[in-house]
């Protein structure tokens, strides 16, 4: 079933964080697997040929128009930025995005088309149903993150986030702590959670948020 615009409209309010994944899932279900084995060959050919595994966002952009990956603009901008290097922005890890959308693909294949969501016609955030996650969540590959067991991968996401965020005591906007901490779209840690925001709300003893909305901020927790 095709996700009704005002549902998704609700969601990327509610949870913009993870409205990333439910426009790929929306956008990505007639790609063809070959149009990304195509703008890999390019890249490895052309773009990377010592092998960095990175490349400018504008040449990556140009492969996607090129092989007409049905991607709208603003969600390509969002996934690079997902993507791109923690070192040098406009640089994308493609090897790692690439292999994403692919599974990706592959898990829309083995599930038969888009999952149905269901929501409580009012739209409020105190009538919607957990189904807000699942469709929100549901088309993420399970094994895009093959990680250990549940408790060491909680551990690897609490070290991350304490590196991270002490070398930016001025804090992170949720977006660039999702960039810079890929541990947490592990589905070991996430799965219990609406969004990646009321994951990190659950870690009071690690992070504090603050703010609302896009202009919330994630910092170290006050010792």
């Amino acid at each position: 079933m095709q996700t009704k615009p005002h549902v998704t409209e609700q969601i990327r309010f509610l949870y913009p964080e993870d409205s990333l994944l439910l426009a790929l899932s929306e956008e990505l279900k007639d790609l063809e697997l070959h149009s990304l084995e195509r703008i890999e060959k390019d890249i490895r050919t052309a773009l990377d040929t010592s092998r960095r595994g990175t490349i400018h966002q504008s040449e990556l952009t140009y492969l996607f128009l090129r092989w007409k990956v049905p991607l709208r603009l603003p969600t390509l901008a969002s996934l690079m930025k997902t993507f791109s290097s923690s070192t040098h922005p406009e640089q994308v890890l493609y090897k790692e995005l690439l292999q994403f959308i692919q599974k990706l693909i592959q898990n829309q294949e083995l599930r038969g088309g888009d999952s149905e969501m269901t929501v409580d016609q009012t739209g409020t955030s105190g009538s919607t149903s957990r189904s807000y996650k699942d469709a929100a969540l549901a088309n993420l590959p399970a094994d895009f993150h093959k990680q250990p067991p549940v408790d060491s991968a909680m551990s690897q996401l609490i070290g991350s986030l304490k590196n991270l965020l002490a070398c930016h005591p001025e804090g992170l906007t949720l977006n660039q702590t999702r960039r810079f901490c890929p541990q947490l779209l592990n589905q070991d840690v996430l799965k219990d959670y609406p969004s990646v925001r009321h994951l990190l709300q659950s870690m009071p003893k690690v992070v504090r948020l603050e703010g609302i909305g896009v202009q919330t901020r994630v910092l170290l927790a006050l010792p």
